[in-house]
């Protein structure tokens, strides 16, 4: 999966989801962007594989 077709499932979900709705579109495609760099790193060898983090693990957000 690119990284294009991420933001885009990160927006979809963002519209399915009523507590997705009150993040900002560029935040949705910002955690997107960062799933995919992290996947990129393990598949080349630099970092250990991406884990799922929990709500309140995951505090820093970019807002526009």
């Amino acid at each position: 999966m690119g990284r294009n077709e991420l933001r885009q499932l990160a927006l979809d979900l963002r519209k399915r989801n009523p507590e997705f709705q009150a993040l900002h579109s560029q935040v949705a495609q910002r955690v997107a962007e960062r799933f995919y760099q992290a996947r990129q790193r393990f598949f080349e060898g630099l970092a250990n594989k991406p884990k799922a983090k929990k709500p309140h693990r995951f505090l820093s957000l970019v807002y526009p």
